[in-house]
């Protein structure tokens, strides 16, 4: 006897193995917003490294424009300029492994947070959040070897901010851009 074309497909059913798609995504799920806090840091550091190349910039044009009532620029004078290049450079370096989500940044991202924790309140505060977010349980994960593998493997998952994150970010926003129009104004004004 045939089979009724009417009869629904059999199929035998098996459970996913372990360490399968849907596991990444919980995983990923998981530590979704631990990913986008530690992304924010790398901002944090290319931030600052943008403000180390507008210290170094002023340096120079400082030392570019020595009016003669003034010493001649010295070697001396050339070394904070230096250290300034060596900070914006590890700024952006760190930057750039934070919002990768590299390993290797939490030697270095440690290194920049922890003479951080002396700037007491905002800076023991904001360094010591960067800590956390390192070396806490979640952190641990997210720069450890194979969460890349599952972000690579999980690319539809998405984070979502809420309305309080969009208007915290608005916020900080709009006081970043008043900062820089005091600044501009500030320096037109000499």
């Amino acid at each position: 006897m045939s089979a009724s074309p009417y009869t629904p497909p059999q199929a035998a059913l098996v459970d996913a193995p372990p360490g399968s798609h849907d596991d990444a995504v919980a995983i990923r799920e998981a530590h979704l917003r631990h990913e986008v806090q530690l992304k924010s840091v790398g901002l944090l550091y290319y931030l600052g490294g943008i403000g180390m190349a507008a210290a170094i910039v002023a340096g120079v044009l400082g030392v570019i424009e020595h009016k003669p009532a003034q010493p001649a620029p010295t070697a001396a004078m050339l070394v904070p300029l230096l250290v300034y290049v060596a900070f914006g450079a590890g700024a952006f370096a760190v930057g750039y492994g934070f919002r990768g989500l590299r390993p290797w940044v939490k030697i270095p991202g440690t290194i920049f947070a922890v003479p951080g924790l002396i700037s007491f309140p905002v800076g023991t505060l904001i360094n010591g959040w960067i800590l956390y977010l390192i070396h806490g349980r979640k952190g641990r994960t997210v720069l450890g070897p194979d969460y890349r593998r599952i972000i690579a493997a999980t690319p539809q998952v998405k984070y979502r901010r809420g309305v309080g994150e969009w208007i915290v970010l608005g916020l900080l926003l709009a006081l970043l851009l008043g900062v820089l129009a005091l600044l501009v104004a500030t320096t037109l004004r000499r």
